[in-house]
């Protein structure tokens, strides 16, 4: 699986790369209201979305994991209290017989 990170990432890097030395011009970004306008470069003006979606899908995702992840937690401190306790009660019985013996039956009514 890491191998095969790398080699979807390498790759990738590589092009963001090329395309970001290619694309260094600056063009001029303006928003409707607004006189003046901010010359970036192109690169960035393709870059930081695709940046800052991946942020955000990363904080959603994570978000979303939240509630499973706190369950898996719960559960794991339930396990090992749960394991604690029948390493107490083993030890403190290791002498006796592991269940409580049973009463005797006694014939019922009507039987031979």
């Amino acid at each position: 699986m890491k191998f095969l990170s790398w080699l979807v990432g390498v790759p990738f890097a590589a092009i963001v790369l090329l395309f970001a030395l290619s694309n260094r011009q600056s063009v001029i970004l303006a928003l409707w209201p607004f006189e003046d306008g901010l010359a970036v470069p192109v690169f960035f003006t393709v870059l930081a979305p695709l940046l800052l979606g991946f942020v955000i899908g990363a904080a959603v995702a994570g978000g979303a994991g939240l509630k499973h992840r706190r369950a898996a937690r719960r559960n794991a401190k339930r396990a090992d209290a749960l394991e604690r306790q029948l390493q107490g009660l083993a030890a403190g019985t290791a002498g006796s017989s592991p269940l409580p013996a049973l009463p005797a039956s006694t014939p019922k009514a009507g039987s031979t």
